[in-house]
């Protein structure tokens, strides 16, 4: 499969329910419990641990992806991420997808030898920080800056808007 595949959504999220879980240049790490249901119902979410929820946006529109969290062959972890665009001007505009494969810099990451525990355990239900983000945590989208999950949220938006349809 090629990288960056991108695969359109059928469905979007309601956005108004996504502002009501997480505002504009912030972040929050959720459960899969906590998707919004056209991503929740998505198959793919099930080899998901949990999710980075982040949103970036401007008066034109907003930006959000879901960026799940997949263990993989045992001892690293991938992000596969879901994104989102709502055209403010014009919601027939607004598009999502998935992105298969993604090809930034450190998409995929050596698990610790306590997560490969922790998961084998507990199985894909084991919480755990990931990137030093800590589960259940939140903030701003320059917190992200320095573990390098904001380049790679950077990077799916761009991605994203290079499927936009015409």
């Amino acid at each position: 499969m090629a990288k960056n595949q991108f695969s359109p959504l059928d469905e979007l999220p309601e956005e108004s329910d996504l502002k009501k879980m997480v505002g504009n240049f912030k972040y929050k790490k959720i459960e899969n419990h906590e998707l919004p249901g056209p991503i929740a119902s998505n198959g793919l979410v099930d080899k998901c641990n949990s999710f980075v929820m982040a949103a970036s946006g401007s008066t034109a529109g907003m930006l959000y992806s879901f960026v799940g969290l997949r263990p993989d062959k045992g001892n690293v972890i991938d992000e596969h991420p879901f994104v989102l665009y709502y055209d403010y001007n014009d919601p027939s505009k607004n598009f999502g997808g998935i992105i298969h494969h993604g090809d930034w810099p450190e998409r995929t990451k050596q698990l610790e030898p306590w997560q490969v525990a922790a998961l084998g355990a507990s199985g894909m239900t084991a919480s755990f920080t990931y990137k030093s983000i800590p589960p259940g945590s939140s903030g701003s989208l320059d917190d992200l800056r320095a573990n390098g999950v904001l380049d790679g949220i950077s990077e799916q938006f761009n991605i994203l808007f290079k499927n936009k349809p015409e």
